[in-house]
């Protein structure tokens, strides 16, 4: 998953931080898994982008951003 991510993204020359990263990944494991609802997705960026004095560092825009591209990656998988 990691290797067919970085590929996506440099196909799409589209970046990433590392959280971003590691939370799309994660989502990516999920959908591994079994788990492909929209709480599995959301699952995943809560434990990757959520801390205890900022709380959740998403919006629905970059929820949606972030969904789409672990979407299209699966769909190479």
């Amino acid at each position: 998953m990691y290797d067919l991510l970085k590929k996506y993204l440099k196909n799409k020359n589209e970046y990433l931080g590392k959280e971003m990263f590691s939370a799309v990944l994660l989502d990516l494991q999920f959908r591994e898994a079994g788990n492909t609802t929209r709480a599995s997705n959301l699952m995943a960026y809560a434990i990757k982008l959520f801390t205890p004095t900022e709380g959740l560092k998403i919006n629905e825009k970059k929820f949606e951003r972030l969904s789409k591209i672990s979407s299209e990656v699966w769909k190479t998988k």
